[in-house]
């Protein structure tokens, strides 16, 4: 656009008529990139050296839900070579209304699994996304050794644990994400989390604030086993998940290195914990 104002503002002069743009969408030449067309968002900031750091191997998100579809979108705008998603359900009417974006009624009319659907829609964009039609578990997890890094949006505790035991006896760092709302009169009041743990990270991190525990096994009142998803919380865990993400990757400055982070609704308060217990 720089150079069309250089060329086209003295042409214009003349004939105001005058466009050098075509309106050809360009073929994708970066030899590293994983677009399906140049990433001209980074080149007009001159990020290329920053968003560089971004391009790993591969990372994982588990769970397709509210949460782990807006990461999806975030880091799909990304340069990870590949994004592995991982969900065994199918992506059904009253998911359209918590995930990004709005979805053709022929592309859900046959219900299929989440991690096609979304596949194919960010396919379009990026071309190294995978999908595994798999709930993941103690009995699978061996599959997620050797990646990066793995968001973990899950929404039962057990789950939460077996994924996060297995990530942390292999050495993989992951953020472990979690929104919880409950009804106060005709209000709604809650909280969205993110836990990071690194690969060298003592497993009492993740036993200090990640709620492993089920909806039967816990008090009525924990304010995460209320059920209730809303997108914007979803959108906003989300975004929390991947700038802690990226300030790991040092795309971002990071000085304090939190380990936990929890937004409360009510106060609109973000609260961060280091490995130490400083806030």
């Amino acid at each position: 656009m720089a150079y069309e104002g250089h060329l086209g503002r003295p042409a214009r002069s003349h004939d105001s008529g005058a466009n050098a743009r075509t309106g050809r969408k360009l073929a994708q030449e970066d030899t590293w990139s994983p677009f399906r067309f140049p990433d001209t968002a980074s080149a007009r900031y001159g990020l290329g050296p920053v968003s560089q750091k971004l391009a790993l191997g591969k990372i994982a998100i588990i769970g397709l839900g509210g949460t782990g579809s807006y990461v999806l979108d975030l880091v799909s705008k990304t340069a990870v070579r590949e994004i592995h998603l991982f969900d065994d359900d199918q992506f059904l009417n009253h998911n359209v209304f918590r995930a990004p974006g709005v979805p053709d009624e022929g592309s859900i009319s046959d219900f299929p699994t989440k991690v096609d659907y979304f596949s194919r829609v960010y396919g379009r964009m990026h071309g190294g996304i995978v999908a595994h039609g798999v709930r993941v578990g103690s009995d699978n997890i061996g599959q997620l050794e050797g990646f990066d890094f793995v968001f973990v949006c899950v929404d039962k505790g057990s789950a939460r644990r077996a994924i996060a035991e297995g990530l942390h006896r292999l050495r993989v760092p992951f953020i472990d994400t979690g929104i919880g709302v409950g009804r106060e009169g005709d209000e709604l009041d809650g909280c969205a989390r993110v836990t990071f743990v690194s690969a060298g990270a003592p497993w009492a991190v993740a036993e200090q604030f990640v709620p492993f525990g089920d909806d039967e096994e816990e008090d009525e009142a924990d304010v995460y086993n209320k059920g209730i998803q809303i997108a914007d919380l979803n959108a906003l865990n989300a975004t929390l998940a991947v700038l802690r993400w990226k300030r790991f990757v040092t795309f971002y400055r990071d000085g304090r290195h939190e380990v936990n982070s929890a937004f409360m609704v009510e106060g609109n308060l973000l609260s961060n914990r280091t490995e130490n217990g400083e806030d």
